[in-house]
């Protein structure tokens, strides 16, 4: 769901430059801060991460998406819908390491290949679904890009409340 909501920026772009009165460098900076954290970041966050167990892990990193996301939809200027975009795409990028462990936890090394298939399925599904959503739940809104990131937060708060009812840390205890 997160890189959804990073795929889809684009759409909201000309609502978004419409009030805030974004140049279109400011488009394209803001088009790209989540992807920074992975440019600057992956291999010190994800070593760091991965001291963590999972299900903690990915519950903070939910919550703090959440919290990011109604962040963005509140941004009265475009250095704070920066900051909260920018802040997103490290939330996102600190959940991967989890996403790793929760794997090896769960399937035995044979069926890996077959669940992280799965999940590059479902990626493309939730991605696809978005950036057709999205302009539907646009229009719907009065082309309000705030309620969209609001309704983004709304969605990210019942996956963070489904994880943390839901989700389980797997002792690994050898390989099956």
């Amino acid at each position: 769901a997160g890189f959804m909501v990073v795929a889809t920026i684009g759409l909201l772009l000309p609502a978004i430059s419409g009030e805030l009165q974004l140049s279109p460098v400011q488009q394209g900076v803001l088009g790209s801060a989540a992807s920074w954290g992975n440019i600057a970041l992956t291999l010190p966050l994800a070593w760091w991460a991965s001291r963590f167990r999972p299900k903690p892990l990915t519950t903070v990193t939910l919550a703090l998406g959440t919290l990011l996301l109604f962040l963005q939809g509140w941004a009265p200027v475009f250095g704070a819908l920066l900051l909260g975009r920018l802040a997103f795409g490290i939330s996102m990028l600190l959940r991967e390491p989890a996403r790793a462990l929760l794997t090896q936890q769960w399937f035995p090394p044979r069926e890996t290949i077959l669940a992280n298939s799965v999940a590059s399925a479902m990626f493309g599904i939730v991605v696809a679904a978005g950036l057709v959503a999205t302009p539907l739940v646009l229009s719907a809104a009065g082309d309000d890009w705030r309620l969209v990131f609001h309704l983004f937060g709304a969605l990210f708060a019942v996956l963070t409340a489904a994880w943390m009812v839901f989700g389980r840390d797997r002792p690994r205890t050898g390989d099956r």
